[in-house]
């Protein structure tokens, strides 16, 4: 990561740790469209994302997201195989279509 791109992250991340209370470890719910673009770029979200964060973090996936990924097809295997080995976290959604991104949201969590 770049320096500039570094230095914005934890200024950021330093807002929420005082405004919100937010610590360490930090529990990041990615979804399929995140778990895609980290294969499509050869990324590991478990390794990357705390050194982003600057501390531990748990990388987490809905059973509503591993769902979707499995009915997308072919074309997400790969994310779809990364999305079950993260842990997985149980969110109150519907099965009505959009029930994946809307068990991300924080109002459901």
């Amino acid at each position: 990561m770049r320096i500039g791109k570094k230095s914005r992250a934890r200024r950021a991340l330093g807002f929420y740790r005082c405004a919100y209370g937010i610590k360490e470890p930090f529990r990041v719910v990615v979804d399929g469209t995140a778990l895609q673009a980290a294969a499509n770029l050869n990324i590991d979200l478990r390794e990357e994302l705390p050194k982003m964060l600057g501390g531990r973090a748990e990388v987490m996936v809905t059973r509503a997201v591993v769902a979707e990924l499995r009915q997308l097809g072919k074309e997400f295997k790969a994310a779809t195989a990364m999305a079950k080995r993260l842990a997985k976290l149980d969110a109150t959604s519907s099965s009505q279509p959009g029930a994946a991104s809307e068990s991300v949201s924080a109002d459901t969590l």
